[in-house]
């Protein structure tokens, strides 16, 4: 029962992906093709959702775990520009890097590095890895980080 939960919900957003916006280039199949993984100390992160979009002139990727077709967790990295380059935390750069957990709390990235290696077809690639900490002061360390033929969503 929960596979087939999963399966509607993942066809919902294929569905609501396509037909969300006349100027999205978006193809569902993309998603589906994509990548978007990390490690999470030692717990692996593959995310079942991952996109990428600019609209508000910086460029954010996120990739986010399901559960039950609800959010469980997810990674969100937030860089300047759509260009490739080597992006890192830092107070003069505006990059940040976020994990939020299945409990609702976010982990905030005070050290790591993007690779954005290509932006190609609405479509972008590259590494990451970083640590983070919480308003409790946990500390998260995400590394291995990767995402590939990740698909732009949004009309800008």
């Amino acid at each position: 029962m929960k596979r087939n939960i999963s399966g509607f919900v993942l066809a919902i957003t294929l569905v609501l992906l396509t037909f969300s916006c006349e100027e999205d280039k978006t193809n569902p199949i993309d998603i589906l093709t994509s990548k978007f993984e990390a490690k999470i100390g030692s717990d692996d992160f593959v995310a079942a959702t991952k996109f990428y979009n600019d609209n508000t002139g910086y460029l954010v990727i996120t990739g986010q775990r399901l559960e039950s077709g609800k959010v469980k967790d997810q990674i969100i990295i937030t860089v300047p520009s759509l260009e490739t380059g080597s992006y890192t935390i830092g107070f003069d750069n505006i990059v940040a890097m976020n994990y939020q957990n299945d409990s609702n709390v976010v982990y905030t990235g005070y050290s790591g590095t993007v690779d954005i290696t290509k932006i190609e077809d609405n479509k972008i690639n590259g590494l990451f890895n970083f640590q983070a900490t919480s308003l409790s002061l946990n500390t998260i360390h995400i590394s291995d980080g990767v995402f590939e033929k990740v698909p732009k969503v949004g009309n800008k």
